[in-house]
């Protein structure tokens, strides 16, 4: 089932009318927002004339009966405020494969992500529902050595930022993602990110996520360090849940901004 155009531009025309009066403010933060290391998206946009770097390294080993697998992921995410409540962002990560079964021991490489994206940020209010974002990224086809993206796949969701009791946040995100492959569909997906500050520089946090249907849930638990107004450290450990397999990941990273506002 498929709706009109009427009933869409009735729909997101009722929705900037809701909000317009709490959008106002700017996004524009006085220290680094970034929601790493979680694997939740945040509510925020950088804010006008940003350009904001976040890069991470993560180590995964999976073993799964006679199957061991390592990975060795370099990822970078750039961020572009073009407008106060609206940001672009690309991804590009690289992976090493390293995997043995019966014996034998193979490796990959190669580019593994390419992905273009926009992220509007809808309000910020005093109360319970302290913020939300929409936000939707293309998964570009590509081909690079051993890794390739057959055809066009996405994702599209809503981020919702709760207060809870004293300093604890709560973060979800909820929506839809499709692989490009010819086969697959659209699978749901949630996540919850717990984040506590620890003193005015570090912050702990935690990640609960899964698919909506096959139910295995996955859980992380990270902490960010500020060095600086314009500078963030990151550590987070994580466990990908299977009953048949072990699949484990340590991620080190940090992020960084420019800007050029008036």
């Amino acid at each position: 089932m498929t709706l009109s155009r009427s009933v869409l531009a009735h729909f997101w025309g009722s929705l900037l009318l809701l909000f317009f009066p709490l959008v106002l403010a700017g996004q524009f933060a006085q220290r680094i927002r970034t929601a790493r290391p979680s694997v939740t998206m945040g509510t925020y946009t950088i804010g006008k004339d940003v350009l904001q770097w976040q890069a991470g390294t993560r180590w995964q080993e999976v073993h799964k009966d006679k199957l061991d697998h390592e990975v060795l992921q370099y990822k970078n995410v750039l961020r572009w405020g073009f407008l106060e409540h609206w940001e672009m962002s690309g991804v590009l990560n690289y992976q090493l494969d390293w995997a043995e079964t019966r014996g034998s021991r193979g490796a990959t490489q190669g580019i593994r992500t390419i992905r273009l994206g926009v992220r509007h940020h809808l309000f910020e209010k005093a109360g319970f529902f302290k913020a939300a974002a929409l936000q939707g990224r293309l998964w570009l086809p590509f081909s690079h050595r051993d890794n390739r993206q057959e055809i066009l796949g996405g994702r599209i969701m809503a981020s919702v930022s709760y207060r809870l009791l004293g300093k604890l946040q709560l973060i979800t995100n909820g929506g839809w993602r499709w692989t490009g492959q010819a086969s697959s569909k659209a699978i749901s997906f949630f996540s919850l990110r717990f984040s506590h500050p620890l003193s005015r520089k570090l912050v702990l946090v935690a990640d609960y996520f899964s698919d909506s249907k096959a139910f295995e849930p996955d859980y992380a638990i990270g902490i960010g360090y500020f060095i600086h107004t314009d500078w963030k450290l990151d550590i987070a450990v994580g466990n990908l849940g299977d009953s048949l397999k072990r699949h484990r990941y340590l991620e080190i990273g940090w992020a960084t901004r420019i800007h050029w506002r008036e």
